[in-house]
């Protein structure tokens, strides 16, 4: 894991330089969540702005491969003799790669961004927050009820 970890650190100064982007960007009325997401090398994580119906507003390119064999490199083949083993080791890096992508969030300003941020794996995964470093669909924010249902209230 020591290799995957230096590698990670390597990469720490660009991913600061492209999240302080990011974080500058006026995403508008309509962005509800900013979505990234990680796909099975690590280094590639991908942003999509999101609407209140959960809609990709666009996309963008925030780590691209700039390595070819990323931390999860090793745990996506499945040739270890002890599973048990390679699942906690897996289970072990990805813990530590999304500190340290939360951890690259909140050195370029993250804690200041009203939009809420989310972290998960490529097409899956349950979304972690970046700045309060929460895990699961209970911390995914929903949106308000519409205005109508508001209005009868009155």
């Amino acid at each position: 894991m020591e290799a995957q970890k230096a590698a990670m650190t390597a990469m720490t100064v660009v991913l600061v330089k492209r999240f302080k982007k990011m974080i500058a960007t006026d995403w508008g009325q309509d962005i509800f969540v900013l979505a990234l997401e990680y796909f099975v090398d690590g280094y590639r994580i991908m942003l999509y702005p999101m609407d209140k119906d959960e809609s990709q507003l666009g996309a963008e390119k925030i780590l691209a491969d700039i390595l070819t064999d990323g931390p999860f490199a090793d745990y996506a083949t499945d040739n270890a003799a002890d599973n048990a083993d390679i699942k906690e080791y897996g289970r072990e890096l990805l813990r530590y790669y999304m500190n340290w992508v939360s951890e690259c969030f909140l050195a370029a300003g993250g804690a200041d961004m009203k939009t809420p941020v989310f972290l998960s794996r490529h097409d899956g995964g349950a979304p972690y927050n970046l700045k309060t470093k929460e895990q699961g669909w209970e911390f995914y924010p929903k949106p308000d009820e519409d205005d109508e249902d508001e209005d009868d209230e009155d």
